[in-house]
């Protein structure tokens, strides 16, 4: 289902992608899922199998497309994070049967959708049971070299405002993490991870693999099947 429609935070026209069972036997669990910088939501419906993958769960697959955003609140811009933690989530509660229960909730994200995934987690905590994050950037210091045009997001503000806070945090949600050993983004995933506490429940597994969808389409199967979701 593609769901366009006008949210107040962002004042504006915004798209959602969700991928729903054909069959609905009650309150569904729900899964968020981050893109990447260089794409859009609809990466993950075209450049990917998670369709297939969720097919069988009970659980609605919720992809917002949030292009070149960060996925954070914009000092003279939008406020991403606000409409991805709050108003997305009671607008879709409204529309569709999601259950309310923490428990039933998941989060995924790539690159981009990586460092959103944890930023959501390391400011509410309470409000996943799980998650999976791919190749994640953690270092906002190497943005300018990725979009050299990032002062449309953050202005002239340090990059280091908006830096992945309190990652002790980290330590309440059990993450499925992964990034392949070839990926450019590799060393600076094993120093965050020196860095931080992961909760115990956590798996972290090194693979060869770039920054690119074959790794992450090869990496997704076992990241779902490690996820408790329900058929």
């Amino acid at each position: 289902m593609t769901l366009k429609y006008n949210d107040t935070i962002l004042d504006n026209q915004t798209t959602i992608t969700i991928m729903l069972p054909d069959k609905i036997t009650g309150p569904l669990q729900s899964l968020y899922v981050l893109h990447g910088l260089g794409d859009d939501g609809s990466a993950w419906q075209r450049k990917t199998y998670l369709e297939t993958l969720v097919a069988d769960y009970q659980v609605a697959a919720i992809i917002p497309s949030l292009p070149r955003s960060w996925y954070i609140d914009q000092p003279d811009g939008q406020a991403c994070f606000s409409f991805l933690t709050h108003s997305l989530p009671t607008y879709l509660s409204q529309l569709l049967p999601l259950s309310p229960e923490p428990q039933d909730h998941f989060i995924m994200g790539n690159s981009m959708g990586g460092f959103g995934t944890l930023k959501w987690l390391n400011t509410y905590p309470d409000f996943f049971q799980a998650a999976v994050v791919l190749s994640p950037l953690v270092d906002l210091e190497i943005v300018p070299s990725l979009m050299p045009d990032y002062r449309h997001v953050f202005l002239d503000e340090p990059l280091t405002n908006y830096q992945l806070t309190k990652p002790f945090k980290l330590t309440q949600t059990p993450i499925y993490w992964t990034i392949g050993t070839d990926d450019f983004l590799f060393q600076q995933n094993q120093y965050f991870l020196d860095k931080v506490s992961l909760n115990p429940a956590s798996k972290v597994v090194f693979s060869p693999g770039r920054h690119d969808w074959l790794f992450w389409n090869q990496a997704l199967n076992q990241a779902l099947a490690w996820l408790p979701l329900k058929k």
